[in-house]
């Protein structure tokens, strides 16, 4: 396939922006959507060749994500984060798609690494992302933990995505926090609720899950603290769900 987009979501992304831009460099266009940068994002894009769009994100990755596809030039949009990486198995996948598939999109493999390793097991260790996709048939939903709606059939690439979120514990943490937030914000909508039951019980029973029936424990010290990171996340949505469900009331 030569005619395909890359988009990326971008804030503040000068960290690992330049290693992702230069394992795009095969696509014939390039777009980035940021969300206000205010390091040298945009410099790094422009010296790459990408389209900029600025675009606020307002807490809804669905919609950045679709705002992505309205502006892309090519039926086909590969979507990469702006911490990933293309390993050399799934750009060579890509270029051989043929110009016209009968599928509407590709899921694609994302490999996590956490302080340097690469996590092999746990909820991270088989997971897919349709990343992918003909923006004619198709569209994001959900403003975080998005998921792409396709209308057809969704295959699956060879390859995968590297991806580098979390340097520290540190920054985990603050990942975790904005995430939940939005989670809850965004089950609050869907009308889920909770109650004290789930807030504790729930994180622990999905801790025990990854760390040993998906053999989190295999990848180690990293393997224990990214289990117990992703529980976290989960007590914290349900707590925050909590919060805002009782403060309507």
């Amino acid at each position: 396939m030569k005619n395909f987009t890359v988009a990326i979501l971008t804030k503040n992304s000068e960290s690992t922006l330049s290693r992702l831009l230069s394992s795009c460099q095969f696509a014939n266009e390039i777009i980035l959507v940021d969300d206000n940068s205010t390091d040298g994002t945009l410099t790094i894009a422009k010296k790459h060749g990408a389209k900029i769009f600025v675009h606020s994100l307002n807490n809804d990755f669905a919609a950045q994500r679709n705002y992505a596809l309205e502006n892309a030039t090519n039926d086909w949009v590969l979507f990469v984060d702006a911490d990933e990486v293309l390993n050399s198995e799934l750009i060579d996948s890509i270029e051989k798609l043929p110009e016209n598939t009968e599928v509407d999109a590709f899921k694609i493999k994302r490999t996590d690494y956490f302080w340097k390793q690469k996590m092999n097991y746990g909820e991270t260790g088989n997971c897919y992302l349709t990343r992918l996709v003909d923006r004619r048939k198709g569209e994001f939903k959900r403003s975080v933990h998005e998921v792409y709606s396709a209308k057809g059939s969704v295959d699956t690439l060879c390859g995968e995505f590297e991806h580098y979120a979390h340097n520290s514990v540190q920054g985990f943490l603050v990942k975790i926090n904005f995430y939940s937030t939005l989670n809850a914000q965004t089950f609050l909508r869907e009308k889920r609720r909770t109650n004290v039951f789930d807030i504790f019980f729930t994180p622990i029973f999905k801790f025990m899950y990854t760390f040993f029936l998906k053999l989190g424990f295999m990848d180690g010290a990293a393997g224990f603290v990214y289990s117990f990171m992703m529980s976290f996340h989960s007590f914290l949505t349900r707590a925050k769900l909590y919060s805002l469900t009782h403060s309507k009331k």
